[in-house]
């Protein structure tokens, strides 16, 4: 006997038993074969709407019993505004079978938490400089995501919450500086193959440009060390693809650099706390063009154990500024344990 909820892998022997269970329910396989198997589906209907309680109870038939009622009114209203939780939530509440692959952030919500007052860019670019420059001196954390040499790599600085009366309404949100290089002759290609307004992002001055037709990590090297000799700089984590020579070049500058891995196992917490800060309007990222467009593209996958993670296979485009910040945080969050410090102080309860 086999009990299980629904799944993703339609590869899978579960699966399997569900095709052949639901053929055996509707009488279309062989009557010996049926005789011999029993099989119970609970799930709500193709074109149910997930959201309505009135469909709840087909996936569940002791809804109120071993589920509470309200329990899963929360999960699914938490699931509305996380989207990389929706799948999980129509796999393992609802017994539909879901993609293992999800979008993940609600655009309107990444707005809402880091946009400043204006749309306009020369705007949004003044503003960041402005709260840069009110950092300086500030702690916090990087995060590195180098590509290969033709394409986009990104650099942030993750500042930890502070009390500090200077930053004003941003003193209780974690604030993230960003940098991207792009190689300069492939600029154009690129705009034309991709329809991403790299020329413009350029020559707006949110998107540097190095020489040549492949990225001058000479240009990304100088820039994280001007950066670091700014900033108090605790850690700068990074993915070992691509790292190369720089890594080594920076620790001999004195750098403490952390090699960060991009398994289930580094990258789940991170990213489930950089979900919760973008819904909880507890990250402020002021509108960087570049880094919203990374928001926007990132596909999440799912483990079988509901952990989230960034795929860079599965999503639409770039996403190297979104792993550059699980990056960072990462490294934030493990050292506030380090230093017997509660993540509550920094980012409260994380509600799962």
């Amino acid at each position: 006997m086999t009990i299980t909820t629904a799944g993703y892998d339609r590869q899978s022997v579960c699966r399997q038993h569900h095709e052949f269970s639901v053929k055996a329910l509707e009488g279309t396989v062989p009557t010996e074969s049926a005789d011999s198997w029993f099989g119970y589906i609970a799930t709500i209907d193709d074109g149910d709407d997930w959201t309505d309680p009135e469909v709840w109870v087909k996936a569940n038939p002791s809804l109120d019993v071993t589920v509470k009622v309200d329990d899963l009114k929360r999960q699914i209203d938490e699931a509305k505004e996380m989207p990389a939780q929706q799948n999980a939530i129509r796999r393992l509440r609802l017994n539909e079978w879901t993609e293992q692959v999800t979008r993940w952030l609600d655009m309107g919500v990444w707005e809402e938490g880091g946009l400043p007052a204006s749309t306009d860019w020369r705007i949004v670019k003044h503003d960041l400089e402005e709260v840069e420059q009110k950092l300086i001196g500030r702690e916090c954390y990087g995060g590195l995501d180098l590509a290969r040499v033709n394409d986009l790599s990104a650099f942030v600085l993750l500042f930890p919450p502070t009390l500090e009366d200077e930053l004003g309404d941003l003193a209780n949100k974690w604030i993230v500086l960003c940098r991207f290089w792009i190689p300069e002759d492939d600029i154009l290609r690129r705009v034309r193959r991709d329809r991403v307004p790299y020329d413009v992002w350029r020559d707006q001055g949110f998107l540097i440009a190095t020489p040549g037709n492949a990225t001058d990590f000479a240009f990304v090297e100088k820039e994280i060390l001007d950066l670091a000799s700014r900033f108090d700089l605790r850690e700068l984590s990074y993915d070992r693809t691509f790292a190369g020579e720089i890594v080594q070049h920076l620790q001999d500058e004195g750098l403490n650099l952390v090699q960060f891995g991009q398994g289930f196992l580094s990258m789940a917490a991170p990213t489930a706390e950089l979900e919760r800060l973008s819904v909880s309007r507890a990250l402020w990222h002021g509108g960087h063009p570049v880094l919203r467009w990374n928001a926007s593209n990132v596909a999440v996958r799912h483990d079988p154990a509901g952990n989230i993670k960034p795929d860079k296979e599965r999503s639409t485009e770039r996403i190297d500024g979104i792993v550059a910040i699980c990056n960072a945080l990462g490294r934030a969050l493990a050292r506030d344990v380090n230093a017997g410090r509660s993540v509550y102080e920094t980012r409260g309860i994380l509600m799962l």
